[in-house]
């Protein structure tokens, strides 16, 4: 309240502003859903503690910006006429404490402290106040019915952003040009199996705006390091990884196969099964083997790789446009095999009928476990829990699981399908939220 007994003017719409507890709209925004704020005010809301980036970036966020200044303004039509009250007399200023300058009360400089302002509030019959800043108009709420109505307004509003769980409001999709697992046009996502998921994930939240990036999986995962405002699709999590980024599962990837040029595919060491011996074709000279840097080949084949790396005939492929430069560099001749998964090497059949590879099976390979990955920060927090409940809704659309048996053979769907639906089955329930603590 201002030292004059008129309620302050309001000042000009260009500096329009409503703040709320801590937090606050920008004048932008206001102005533009709620054109009639021309004014600002300061509503101090009954509650320790307000979480404002829970509040703003809430699906609820156009909803309050358009509630919150119709609020202030009711209010501050109710006390021009004496709030409601059938004397309909103006309000009066508070007395100056004697030996106290009057401008200190008028302004909102040099604040009073909390015991003095009861002092005032008691000699004017108000028996709570809210100071705001320099310049700005107060809302004095009176000790009657019309308080507590709009305390309680306050406190819905601030409810209703506070009981979600603050997902981002924009949220940036990383994507690799790797199909089937992408298939990419113009920088969008289409038909590939992690298109299909982000598409069901974007359907289901659609107060969010999505953003597309391409990027190599070692440049992502970096980015995750650096605690970059993004998530990336089909991320084995590994404990390394699990370092510095949450994960929510996607799917269960079939295992993992020997890609070999055809006609050193006799040279492969299988064991009774039929199966290849990874740790004897690593070691097995004559033959040269390729992995994309930066890339996962689950836990177990990752610390092989890594504690026989002065001795295999395994060398690392930087900076690879796509997955399809391992396939491109068997079919020159300039490498013999790498390791890569079915769908991807079903799909490179249909690109390619004449190609000159094979696929053999790796002994004890076993599904693997393949998600959604998002840095281990607070916004990554609020992001992947938000995905792991659109998660746990979407895998019951049908074409969730289509996404994944389009690129399996008929024999391959046969085999894992108890797995699978094992999977699928867990997928449908959201996961725990202390999973995601912070802390680690």
């Amino acid at each position: 309240m201002s030292g004059s007994n008129e309620p302050a003017s309001p000042p000009a719409s260009s500096s329009t502003a409503i703040m709320a507890g801590r937090c606050r709209i920008s004048a932008a925004e206001t102005a533009q859903n709620a054109p009639n704020a021309t004014w600002v005010a300061t509503i101090m809301v009954p509650a320790r503690r307000v979480n404002c980036q829970s509040l703003w970036l809430s699906p609820l966020r156009p909803l309050l910006i358009a509630v919150l200044p119709r609020l202030a303004r009711g209010a501050h039509m109710l006390l021009q006429s004496g709030g409601g009250s059938k004397s309909r007399a103006k309000p009066q200023s508070a007395p100056s404490r004697p030996g106290r300058p009057a401008e200190i009360l008028q302004s909102g400089r040099n604040r009073p402290s909390a015991a003095e302002l009861v002092a005032e509030n008691r000699r004017s019959r108000i028996k709570s106040a809210a100071w705001a800043p320099p310049g700005v108009p107060m809302l004095v709420f009176p000790p009657a019915a019309l308080r507590r109505k709009l305390a309680g307004f306050a406190l819905l509003a601030f409810a209703a952003g506070t009981s979600l769980a603050a997902e981002p409001y924009q949220i940036t999709w990383v994507l690799s040009d790797w199909a089937p697992n992408f298939i990419i046009r113009d920088g969008k996502p289409t038909t590939g199996q992690n298109d299909v998921y982000l598409k069901l994930i974007i359907a289901r939240w659609p107060e969010a705006e999505h953003r597309f990036m391409v990027m190599s999986t070692a440049r992502s995962t970096l980015e995750l390091q650096r605690g970059s405002q993004l998530c990336r699709m089909n991320l084995i999590p590994t404990p390394e990884r699990e370092k510095f980024a949450f994960f929510t599962l996607t799917h269960m990837q079939l295992p993992l196969q020997l890609v070999i040029r055809r006609e050193l595919a006799a040279q492969a060491p299988l064991n009774e099964t039929g199966e290849v011996v990874l740790e004897k074709l690593i070691l097995k000279p004559g033959l040269r083997g390729i992995t994309a840097a930066g890339r996962s080949y689950t836990a177990e084949i990752d610390r092989l790789l890594a504690d026989r790396k002065g001795e295999s005939n395994v060398r690392e492929i930087p900076n690879l446009p796509s997955n399809d430069g391992l396939f491109k560099l068997l079919e020159l001749g300039r490498a013999d095999y790498t390791l890569d998964y079915e769908p991807n090497f079903k799909y490179r059949e249909e690109q390619n009928r004449d190609h000159p590879l094979a696929s053999l099976p790796i002994a004890g390979a076993a599904l693997i476990p393949v998600g959604i990955a998002c840095p281990r920060t607070r916004w990554g927090r609020m992001a992947v829990m938000k995905i792991d409940q659109l998660l746990s809704e979407a895998v019951a659309d049908p074409a969730y699981r289509q996404a994944q048996d389009r690129w399996l053979s008929p024999e391959s769907v046969q085999r894992y399908r108890a797995e699978l639906d094992r999977f699928y089955r867990q997928r449908a329930r959201p996961a725990d939220p202390a999973r995601y603590a912070l802390r680690r």
